[in-house]
C-alpha cells in the first residue's frame, strides 16, 4: 500500500511539475486571500544556477480572483521579479501595471474561497541579459494586492497556483506553489507576507494571509494529502527539480485519549496518527506501530512511532522506535531506545540512555552513560550533558563532557567542560579540558588546560592556558604555559607566557619566558623575554626581532635585538643584528650593532658591524667598527674599518682606521689610517698608510709608502712617502719619491732632500742639500742652499748655486747660474753670471749673458752685455747686442749688429745695422732718434706705422702682408725725415706699389693695374658711341614727321608711337606732330618726341628728355603730285650715367646734347592705284657729351667731353598702292652715304697717369628699307603702321624700329 502511495504521489509531481494545465481547475490547489488593505505582499525566493547567470527569459503566471465582499468593487492585483546580488543589492526589476483589474460581481460574495468570483491569469515575463544575469544570486517572486475598498467586510484578491519558468521551460521552478495550512498549524514553507491592516480572515499566527483549504487539500508540492514539515523551502541552484522529494503523504486521524492497540482502531485497517491530548494519558505497546504522534499528555512508547511532537511527558522505552522527536516536553529515551533526530526546544529535557539521531537542543539534555546520540547542536540556552558518546557537537550553550564521555569533533561557541574525550574542538567560546581532546582550533574564545589535561596539536588565536599537557601549539592569541604545564614545540605569533616547559619555540609575537624551552627561533617582529631563571637553548634571534635575556642562553644567532642584562649569561655569540651585553659572553662574532659594558672572555670577531667596548675583552680582530674605552688585547683592525680608543690597547696592526684619541697603544704598524691625537700616546710608528701625530711618539718614525702628518713630537725619521709637519722632528732623510711638507711652526733638522721638501712662511729647515732627485719650494727661512734639480725659493735663503733649475720669488744672495733659473716679481737678488737659462721679473744688479736671459714686465736691471739670447719685457739700461735681443718694455739705446725683435715698448734709440723686426710690436711702434745705414733692414707688417724721431733711411724697408685693396698707407711717421730706402720688398704680394714722401710721412701707394684701367676705359668709350648713335636715331627719324592729311581748314595733327633697338638698348618713343597747309603749294609742321624710357647700353645709362623740331616743305602740284622740297631742323637733350666695374667700381653723370638738320627733294607719280615716290637728300647731325669726374674709388678718372659731327647723303624709292577704298600699303627702298665725320675721343687722367680711349667711326654706305600700312578710319582721319630697318650706321650699329600713328585732318 506505501509503494502504491508513493507511486500516486510521484505522478502527481511529475504532473505538477511538467505542464501548467494542472492549475487551471484550482480543485486541487489550495488558495491564499489577502486581508483588506493595499500593496500587501505574498514573495517566495528561487536562488540562480550557473545556467541561470548567463541569462535568459521568466515568465511568471498566477490565478487571483477577487477576495470577495460588496459587489462591484475590484480588486487590483499585479506581479514583480525582483533580481539581487550575493550582498542583496537589487540588480534589476520587473512589474506588471493593472488596476482594478480582478472584478467583484454584482451581488455580495461570500467572501475566500467563493468560486463565483472569475479566475483571472496574470502574466509578467522579463529578459536579462548576460551582463545582467552574471552578477544575480536569486530572483524574488511577488504577488501584490490590493483591495478596493478597505472595508471591514471586504476581502482582498486571492491567489491560486503560482508558477515560474525559464527560457521557455516545463517546470516550475518555485520551490513550494502551496500555501495552505495542515493539521498541527503546520503552515506551508517557503513564503514571506507582508504585515497588514487586519486578520479579519482569520489568519493563523497572526498571518496577514488568509489561508483557504479546499476539501482538505493542504500545503505541498502537489494536491493529494499533506506535508507535516509545510513543504520544502530548499535553496538548490536552479529552483526546483524533479530531485526534490516530500515526506509521505498518510491519513489523519485524532486520539480521544486512548490509542488503539494492535492493529489499529476506530475501524481503521492500518496505522493511525495519534494525538494524545494534555492530561491524557496513551501507551503505544511493543509490536504497535503508529503515525505521527502528537502529545500533550503522558505517552509511554514500547512499539513503533512515527514523528513525535512532545509538549507532555513521553518515555520511549527499551525497544522503542520513533522517527524524528520535536520535544518541548519531557522526554526520556531509556537504554534500549531508539529515536530519529531530537529537536529540544526550549523547556524541555531529554534524558538519553538509548539511541538517538541528530540532536538540536535549545532546552535540557542529558545523555547518559552508555547513551548514543548522532550529531549534537546545542543552542544558545541550552544544556547538553554527556556521560555516553555523540556525534560531532556544535555548542552555543553549557555543554559538559563528563570523565567517561566521549564526542565527535567540537564547535563551541558556548561553555565547554571536558573531563572526558574529545576528538577535535574548534573553540570560540569557554572550554575548559581536564581531559583529553584531540586537536584544538581556539580562534576567539577561551581554552583552559587545566592540570590533568591533555590536548593534540593546539591552533590558538584567542585564550589558551595550560597547567596540563599539550602536544604542539601555533598560537597568535595568548597561550599561558603555567609551572605545571608541559608543551612540545611552539609557534607563538601571539603572546607566550612560560613558566613550565617547552620545546622549541619559533615566535613573531610576545615570549615571557622563566622556565625552560628547547632551542629558540625568534623571528621577524617577535619579543623573546628570558627572564631571570628562564633557561634556553640554542637561540636563533631574526630581523626585527627582540630577545631580552636576565637568565641563560646557550648559544646566540642575532639578527634582530638581543640584550643581555647583567644577570644574563651567554655562550658563543653571532651577531648580525643588535647586541648590547652587561652580562658574560664567551665570546662575540659581530656584523650587526654590539654594546659591551660587561666582559667578553674570549676573541672580538668585529667582522662588518659596529663594537662598543667601555668593559674588558680579550685579543680581537676587527673589520668594521670598534670604539673602545675599556681596555682591549692586541689586535688587528682590517682593511675598511675603523677603531676608535680612548682606553688601553696593545699592539696594533692597523690596515683600517684607528684613532686614538686621549689612548694608549703600544707599537703601531699602520697600513691604512692611524690619528695619534693630543695627550696621546703610541710607542713607535711604522706606517704605510695614513698616520697623524698630534701628541707623543716616542721613538722613531718610518714613513715607508703612507702619509705622516706631524703636530706632535716625534725623534728622527725617515720618510719615502709624505710627510706634512708643524711640530718638531730631528733630522731626516726625505727619499726619492717622498714628499716633506713644514708647515708654519713647524722645526726641521738639516734635510738631504731626494724627494719634495715643501718649505712653507713660518716654518725653518737648516742647510739644503737638494740633489738631482730633489724638488724644493720654500716659503720660509733655510740655510745654504746647494740645488741640482729643482727649487723655488720664496722666503730667505743664503747664497744660491744652482746647476738645476731655480724659481727666485723671494730674497737670495749673489747667484751663479749654469742651469736655468728665474726670479719673478718682488724678488731681490744680487749680481748674476748667467751661462744657462735665466730671467728675471725682480731687482738685480748687473747682467753679464753668454746663454738665455729675460727680464719681465716688472723686472729691473742694470747695463745689458748679450752675446747670446736676450728678452726683455721690462727696464734695463743700455744695450749692446751682437746676439739676439727681444724687447716690449724699455730700453735705453740700443746699438743692434745682431737680430733686434721690437715686439712692443719704447727704445730710446735705434742705431740698426744688423735686422730690426717691428712686426710683432704695436700698430705704431716707438723706436726714438732712428738711423739705418745701408747693411741694415728694417721689416714692418702692413697696418703698422713706425714711430721716430729724428729718421735717417738707408738700406732695405721690408712689408709683410701687404694689403690689395688700392690706397695709400703711412708706414712712418718722424720729425725729421731724410733720405730713401734703397729696396721695397713686399713679401707674398705682386702689387702695383711705391713708396713716397708726404711731409715727415713715408706713405705706401698701392695702385690698380694700368692696363685693366685701360680695358674699363676702352669698354666706356664703346659703350657711349652706343648712346650716340641711338641718340641720332632718336634725332634724325623725326626729321621726316610731316603732315600729309588736311581736313577742311587745312589743318592737320598726327599722334604717334615708336620703339628703335640699337645694340643691346631698346627705346620707346611718343610724339606729336601738328601741321599746317599754307596755300596750295607750301605747308609747315611742328613736332614733339619724348622717349618713355632708360636704356641701358652696356655700363651706360641714358635719360633722354623732350626732343622737337619743325618742317617746312614745298609742293609742285595741290595733290601733292609731282616735285617736292622740305627742309627740317630737330634736337634732343639728356643725361647719362656711366659705370665701371674694374679694376675699382665708380660711376659719374655726363649730360647729352644732340642736332640734326636735313634738305629733302622728291618726286610723286601716281600710275593708276599706285604711286612712285623717289627722293634724295642730305643731313648733318651733331652729337656731343659733357665731362665729369668719377665718384667711388680710390683713384677715381677725370673723363673729358666729347663731340661727334657726320654728314649723311641718301636717296630711295617709295611705292604704295591703295588696296581699297580704305586701306593703303607702302614699301620703301633707300641707301645712306656717310659723307664726312668727325669725332673727339674720349680721355682720363688719375694719380695713376693719363689715359686716352678713341670712339671710332668711319665713311660707312648703308642699306634701309621699311614698309607700312594705312586706313582711313573715317573721313580725314587715319591709322598707319610703320616698320624700318637701317643696315648700320657710323658706329657699325643696326637700327631697327616700329611706329604707329592716327592723324586727324580738319
Amino acid at each position: 500500500m506505501t509503494k502504491i502511495l508513493k507511486s500516486a504521489f510521484l505522478a502527481l509531481l511529475f504532473a505538477f511539475s511538467s505542464t501548467t494545465q494542472a492549475f487551471n481547475s484550482g480543485s486541487n490547489y489550495n488558495t491564499a486571500n489577502m486581508s483588506y488593505a493595499a500593496n500587501q505582499t505574498i514573495s517566495q525566493i528561487v536562488v540562480f544556477d550557473s545556467t541561470m547567470q548567463q541569462g535568459g527569459t521568466f515568465d511568471f503566471t498566477v490565478n487571483a480572483h477577487a477576495g470577495g465582499g460588496r459587489p462591484l468593487q475590484h480588486d487590483t492585483g499585479n506581479l514583480k521579479l525582483e533580481f539581487y546580488n550575493s550582498s542583496n543589492s537589487l540588480i534589476t526589476s520587473a512589474q506588471t501595471s493593472f488596476s482594478n483589474n480582478l472584478l467583484q460581481m454584482n451581488a455580495w460574495s461570500s467572501g475566500p474561497g467563493d468560486n463565483s468570483e472569475p479566475w483571472s491569469t496574470l502574466t509578467l515575463s522579463t529578459t536579462l541579459t548576460a551582463g545582467q544575469a552574471a552578477s544575480v544570486a536569486y530572483v524574488k517572486v511577488i504577488m501584490i494586492g490590493t483591495d478596493a475598498s478597505w472595508w471591514a467586510g471586504d476581502y482582498g484578491p486571492q491567489w491560486q497556483m503560482p508558477t515560474l519558468t525559464f527560457n521557455g521551460g516545463s517546470t516550475n521552478i518555485l520551490y513550494n506553489p502551496e500555501f495552505g495550512v495542515a493539521p498541527g498549524n503546520v503552515q506551508a514553507q517557503g513564503w514571506t507576507a507582508s504585515a497588514g491592516y487586519a486578520s479579519s480572515c482569520g489568519v493563523t499566527s497572526g498571518s496577514n494571509v488568509c489561508v483557504t483549504n479546499a476539501s482538505g487539500v493542504t500545503a505541498n508540492m502537489s494536491g493529494g494529502g499533506y506535508s507535516a514539515t509545510g513543504g520544502t523551502t530548499s535553496g538548490q541552484p536552479g529552483g526546483y527539480t524533479s530531485t526534490l522529494t516530500s515526506s509521505n503523504i498518510l491519513a489523519t486521524v485524532n486520539n480521544g485519549g486512548v490509542a488503539p492497540s494492535g492493529g489499529g482502531g476506530g475501524g481503521s485497517s492500518g496505522p493511525v496518527s495519534v494525538t494524545n491530548a494534555a492530561g491524557s494519558t496513551a501507551t503505544n505497546p511493543a509490536g504497535t506501530t503508529t503515525l505521527d504522534v502528537t502529545n500533550a499528555g503522558t505517552y509511554t512508547n514500547a512499539g513503533t512511532n512515527g514523528d513525535v511532537t512532545n509538549t507532555g511527558t513521553f518515555t520511549n522505552s527499551s525497544g522503542g522506535t520513533t522517527g524524528a522527536v520535536d520535544n518541548t516536553g519531557t522526554f526520556t529515551n531509556d537504554s534500549g531506545g531508539t529515536t530519529g533526530a531530537v529537536t529540544n526546544n526550549s523547556g524541555g529535557t531529554f534524558n538519553n540512555s538509548g539511541t538517538t539521531g541528530a540532536v538540536t537542543n535549545a532546552g535540557t539534555f542529558t545523555n547518559n552513560s552508555g547513551g548514543t546520540t548522532g550529531a549534537v547542536t546545542n543552542n544558545s540556552g541550552g544544556t547538553f550533558t554527556n556521560s555516553g558518546t555523540t556525534g560531532n557537537v556544535t555548542n552555543a550553550g553549557t555543554f559538559t563532557n563528563n570523565s567517561g564521555g566521549v564526542t565527535g569533533t567540537v564547535n563551541n561557541s558556548g561553555t565547554f567542560t571536558n573531563a572526558g574525550t574529545v576528538t577535535t574542538v574548534i573553540n570560540t567560546g569557554t572550554f575548559t579540558n581536564t581531559g583529553t581532546t584531540g586537536a584544538v582550533t581556539n580562534t576567539s574564545g577561551t581554552f583552559n588546560n587545566n592540570a590533568g589535561g591533555t590536548t593534540g596539536t593546539v591552533n590558538n588565536s584567542a585564550t589558551f592556558n595550560n597547567r596540563g599537557t599539550v602536544t604542539t601549539v601555533t598560537n597568535s592569541g595568548t597561550f599561558t604555559n603555567y609551572s605545571t604545564g608541559i608543551t612540545g614545540a611552539v609557534t607563538n605569533s601571539g603572546t607566550l607566557t612560560n613558566s613550565g616547559s617547552t620545546g622549541t619555540v619559533t615566535n613573531t609575537g610576545t615570549v615571557n619566558n622563566t622556565g625552560t624551552t628547547g632551542n629558540v627561533a625568534n623571528n621577524a617582529t617577535g619579543t623573546f623575554n628570558n627572564n631571570v631563571g628562564g633557561v634556553t637553548g640554542t637561540v636563533t634571534n631574526a630581523l626585527n626581532a627582540t630577545f631580552n635575556n636576565r637568565g641563560t642562553v646557550t648559544t646566540v644567532t642575532n639578527t634582530g635585538q638581543f640584550t643581555n642584562y647583567s644577570t644574563g649569561t651567554a655562550g658563543a655569540v653571532t651577531n648580525t643584528g643588535t647586541l648590547s651585553n652587561a652580562g658574560t659572553v664567551a665570546s662575540l662574532v659581530n656584523t650587526g650593532t654590539a654594546t659591551n659594558t660587561g666582559a667578553i672572555s674570549g676573541t672580538v670577531t668585529n667582522t662588518s658591524g659596529t663594537f662598543t667596548n667601555s668593559g674588558t675583552t680579550g685579543n680581537w680582530t676587527n673589520s668594521d667598527t670598534i670604539n673602545n674605552s675599556g681596555t682591549m688585547g692586541n689586535g688587528t683592525n682590517n682593511s675598511g674599518a675603523t677603531f676608535d680608543n680612548s682606553g688601553n690597547v696593545g699592539d696594533i696592526s692597523n690596515d683600517g682606521t684607528f684613532n686614538n684619541n686621549g689612548g694608549t697603544v703600544g707599537t703601531v704598524t699602520n697600513s691604512s689610517t692611524f690619528t695619534n691625537a693630543t695627550g696621546s700616546t703610541a710607542a713607535s710608528l711604522i706606517n704605510t698608510g695614513s698616520a697623524t701625530n698630534n701628541g707623543t711618539i716616542t721613538g722613531t718614525v718610518t714613513n715607508t709608502t703612507g702619509t705622516f702628518t706631524n703636530s706632535g713630537t716625534t725623534g728622527n725619521w725617515t720618510n719615502s712617502d709624505t710627510i706634512v709637519n708643524t711640530g718638531t722632528m730631528g733630522n731626516g732623510t726625505n727619499n726619492i719619491g717622498a714628499s716633506l711638507t713644514n708647515n708654519s711652526g713647524g722645526q726641521i733638522g738639516n734635510v738631504t732632500n731626494s724627494g719634495v721638501l715643501v718649505n712653507n712662511t713660518g716654518a725653518t729647515v737648516g742647510a739644503i742639500d737638494n740633489t738631482v732627485d730633489g724638488t724644493v719650494d720654500n716659503y720660509g727661512t733655510a740655510g745654504a742652499v746647494t740645488n741640482a734639480n729643482i727649487m723655488a725659493n720664496h722666503g730667505t735663503t743664503g747664497d744660491v748655486t744652482n746647476t738645476g733649475a731655480y724659481a727666485e720669488l723671494g730674497t737670495a744672495g749673489n747667484v751663479t747660474n749654469s742651469g736655468i733659473w728665474a726670479a719673478v716679481v718682488g724678488s731681490t737678488v744680487g749680481n748674476i753670471t748667467n751661462t744657462g737659462v735665466a730671467g728675471t721679473n725682480g731687482q738685480a744688479g748687473t747682467i753679464n749673458n753668454s746663454g738665455v736671459f729675460g727680464v719681465g714686465s716688472t723686472g729691473v736691471v742694470g747695463a745689458v752685455t748679450n752675446s747670446g739670447t736676450f728678452a726683455n719685457d721690462g727696464t734695463t739700461g743700455a744695450v749692446a747686442n751682437t746676439g739676439t735681443f727681444i724687447t716690449t718694455g724699455t730700453t735705453g739705446v740700443i746699438t743692434n749688429s745682431g737680430t733686434v725683435n721690437f715686439n712692443g715698448g719704447t727704445a730710446a734709440g735705434i742705431v740698426n745695422s744688423g735686422i730690426l723686426d717691428l712686426r710683432a710690436g704695436t700698430n705704431t711702434p716707438q723706436i726714438g732718434n732712428y738711423s739705418q745705414n745701408a747693411a741694415g733692414t728694417t721689416i714692418i707688417n702692413y697696418g703698422q706705422t713706425a714711430t721716430a724721431g729724428t729718421a735717417t733711411l738707408d738700406g732695405t724697408f721690408k712689408i709683410y702682408n701687404a694689403p690689395s685693396a688700392y690706397g695709400k698707407y703711412n708706414v712712418l711717421t718722424a720729425t725729421t725725415l731724410t733720405g730713401d730706402y734703397s729696396s721695397l720688398v713686399l713679401q707674398g704680394s705682386t702689387a702695383n706699389a711705391n713708396l713716397r714722401h708726404a711731409g715727415n710721412n713715408l706713405q705706401l701707394f698701392i695702385m690698380p693695374d694700368l692696363t685693366a684701367t685701360q680695358n674699363s676705359l676702352d669698354l666706356l668709350a664703346k659703350n657711349i658711341g652706343n648712346v650716340n648713335s641711338l641718340q641720332a636715331s632718336l634725332i634724325t627719324g623725326s626729321l621726316n614727321n610731316d603732315a600729309t592729311l588736311y581736313g577742311a581748314t587745312g589743318s592737320s595733327v598726327s599722334l604717334n608711337y615708336g620703339m628703335s633697338k640699337i645694340a643691346s638698348g631698346d627705346l620707346n618713343t611718343a610724339g606729336i606732330v601738328v601741321g599746317k597747309k599754307i596755300n596750295d603749294n607750301w605747308h609747315a609742321s611742328l613736332f614733339l618726341d619724348k622717349p618713355l624710357n632708360k636704356p641701358t647700353l652696356g655700363a651706360v645709362t641714358p635719360s633722354f628728355g623732350l626732343g622737337g623740331g619743325g618742317l617746312i616743305g614745298w609742293n609742285m602740284n595741290k595733290d601733292q603730285t609731282g616735285l617736292a622740297v622740305s627742309v627740317s631742323a630737330a634736337q634732343n637733350n639728356g643725361t647719362a650715367v656711366t659705370t665701371r666695374t674694374a679694376p675699382e667700381v665708380s660711376t659719374g653723370k655726363m649730360s647729352l646734347d644732340g642736332n640734326a638738320l636735313q634738305v629733302k627733294v622728291s618726286y610723286a607719280k601716281p600710275i593708276n592705284d599706285w604711286t612712285l615716290v623717289p627722293y634724295a637728300g642730305i643731313r648733318k647731325t651733331t652729337i656731343k657729351t659733357s665731362g665729369y669726374t668719377e665718384v667711388g674709388p680710390e683713384f677715381p678718372l677725370t673723363v673729358g667731353s666729347t663731340e661727334t659731327k657726320t654728314t649723311d647723303a641718301f636717296a630711295g624709292l617709295s611705292v604704295s598702292r591703295k588696296i581699297t577704298d580704305k586701306l593703303s600699303a607702302s614699301v620703301s627702298l633707300g641707301a645712306v652715304k656717310n659723307v664726312s665725320y668727325a669725332t673727339s675721343g674720349l680721355t682720363a687722367s688719375s694719380d695713376m697717369g693719363t689715359l686716352a680711349s678713341p670712339i671710332t667711326g668711319e665713311h660707312y654706305f648703308s642699306l634701309s628699307a621699311g614698309s607700312g600700312f594705312t586706313y582711313e578710319t573715317v573721313k580725314n582721319q587715319r591709322l598707319g603702321v610703320n616698320f624700318g630697318y637701317q643696315q648700320r650706321d657710323l658706329f657699325h650699329t643696326k637700327v631697327t624700329g616700329i611706329g604707329i600713328n592716327y592723324t586727324i585732318g580738319f
